[in-house]
């Protein structure tokens, strides 16, 4: 669901990206998400060693507690 939401998505930003406002937003989300998204790899925990701990696997596709 995510892959196809992601590859409308930049279908979207191929064709109104020629407006230039529209253009001008978008670069400036992909900024303020990279360093967003790059603090919050760095400074959360990881979650799967808890889960492991808990119930003695590794989570899969279709575990719903991650």
């Amino acid at each position: 669901m995510l892959q196809a939401q992601l590859e409308a998505w930049d279908k979207v930003i191929e064709n109104e990206s020629r407006d230039e406002f529209f253009r001008k937003v978008v670069e400036h989300q992909r900024e303020y998400c990279e360093r967003v998204v790059g603090y919050h790899l760095e400074h959360t925990t990881p979650k799967e060693p808890a889960y492991v701990h808990f119930y003695g696997k590794s989570p899969t596709d279709t575990s719903t507690i991650l």
